[in-house]
């Protein structure tokens, strides 16, 4: 490998979590055996639900090229498809063609030399499907199909292992491809316990946080109750003399109309004290909800203040999502709070993304395919280290008494949990603040087959708000 040709490894970022554990394995490679490029190609799906091998992560290779390899798993027209289905390797020699309309692969080869060896296993992550596949390559060799072909029933192998360098490939080179083939997945199964155990941790750790926010809400609602109860009983008897006085006045004392003023205003404090109560205890009908509909509703309500503040909304909607049992009502009231503390962090103008999907395996604090993800993310101001953890408490707020009350945040962390959902903040001074809401699917939507754990990603709309 030429001294001056620096070492670069290139992840597609739906792969990202590849590129932390094969880059050693391919930086080790090149600097072995003088492997000028490397590249890995894993099993996917196209969008019309076929098998296929997509690049991934690669070593001084192009990115645009990575992306575009789509290679059909058909055994007689794409050699590295051979070697996925075959478990066989390949060695090719500088400047053979390659068989096929394969323009991405051979942008990723050059004029080099170089072998493909099958990587033995990888584990389930997750993918994102490619596009339309290449309609020169037929998917199936001819009269088979997919129920039909038992070479794609038991597949030997579920990626590929690519090494490209000026100079030929001898036979040891090619057998310590095979080994490094062995050591990817053995990384892969290593990053995917680790997966796990990050995943069982954080669960537990929810468990305890949601213990401890529990016995916070209980506190705060005696408190309330308590508050409620002692202003009542005074009440009471204020009420009962107020209507012994009126009911006694004439008709045309003058101080009849300052008594039923008196009246109506207790009236008034006893509606408060019993908002303070529901404030504590919130509660509401649910029914089959869209969220994707409740959210569109509720910027449609904070588009014309966004656009005087020069703010500029944008939505990805994933279309696939299915209905939650939840109220519509106030899934609005927690949306509306957000899209308003983004405005309020963007005097200046910017942007607010508002994106809807599933969760999956890569997200760091919801259970993959368990939860509804909801992510409002605007580029204001941010919120301090000092002062993130008490944005969720009742009466704290950033805005000023003549602004804020300090339980907007509080009351969307209580209807949000009165769902079973979560509720995460993540800001940085400077940089903007990321809301993410977690709302559970209903079990037949988590619970839904997954064959190969390998089906579609759901489609999302952009939709760029005026």
């Amino acid at each position: 490998m030429p001294a001056d040709l620096p070492l670069q490894t290139v992840t597609i970022h739906q792969y990202a979590l590849y590129d932390g554990a094969l880059g050693p394995l391919f930086m080790r490679l090149a600097e072995r055996l003088r492997f000028e490029r490397i590249f890995v190609a894993l099993l996917t799906l196209s969008d019309t639900g076929e098998r296929a091998l997509q690049g991934a992560v690669g070593l001084n290779v192009q990115r645009d090229a990575l992306e575009r390899l789509a290679i059909p798993l058909s055994a007689e027209t794409e050699p590295l498809a051979r070697v996925a289905l075959t478990g066989s390797t390949l060695t090719c020699e500088a400047g053979t063609r390659n068989d096929g309309n394969q323009a991405a692969l051979q942008g990723l080869i050059g004029a080099n030399a170089w072998a493909a060896v099958p990587v033995p296993y990888l584990p389930d992550f997750p993918t994102s499907p490619i596009g339309t596949l290449p309609s020169s390559a037929p998917l199936f060799p001819q009269g088979t199909s997919p129920a039909n072909n038992s070479s794609l029933a038991h597949l030997p192998a579920r990626g590929i292992l690519v090494a490209a360098r000026t100079t030929s490939i001898s036979p040891q080179d090619v057998a310590l491809l095979e080994i490094v083939a062995g050591q990817i997945s053995a990384a892969l199964l290593g990053l995917e316990a680790a997966q796990a155990a990050r995943m069982d941790e954080l669960e537990e750790g929810r468990i305890r946080q949601h213990l401890f926010e529990s016995e916070k809400l209980a506190a705060t609602g005696r408190l309330t109750a308590s508050i409620a109860h002692e202003i009542n009983n005074p009440l009471e008897a204020i009420k009962n003399a107020l209507y012994l006085l009126v009911a006694r006045s004439q008709p045309a004392d003058p101080q009849r109309e300052f008594l039923q003023l008196a009246q109506r205003e207790t009236e008034r404090v006893s509606r408060i004290t019993r908002q303070m109560l529901g404030v504590a205890r919130p509660s509401a009908s649910m029914a089959p909800t869209d969220v994707n509909s409740v959210v569109q509703e509720a910027l449609a309500l904070v588009e014309p203040q966004l656009r005087r503040r020069q703010i500029v909304p944008h939505l990805e909607l994933d279309t696939s999502l299915p209905p939650i049992m939840a109220s519509a009502d106030q899934l609005k009231q927690v949306f509306l709070n957000l899209f308003l503390n983004a405005r309020d962090a963007m005097p200046h103008g910017g942007e607010l993304l508002v994106q809807t999907r599933i969760a999956q395996v890569y997200d760091s604090i919801m259970l993959a395919e368990k939860y509804l993800v909801v992510r409002v993310r605007d580029d204001g101001e941010g919120i301090p280290e000092a002062i993130r953890a008490r944005v969720f408490e009742p009466f704290f707020s950033t805005k000023g008494t003549r602004r804020g009350s300090g339980l907007g945040l509080w009351v969307c962390q209580e209807i949000i949990r009165s769902h079973g959902g979560q509720i995460y903040i993540n800001s940085k001074v400077g940089k903007g603040t990321t809301f993410l809401v977690g709302l559970p699917l209903p079990w037949s939507a988590a619970q839904r087959p997954q064959p190969d754990r390998m089906e579609e990603a759901p489609a999302t709309t952009r939709v760029e708000q005026p």
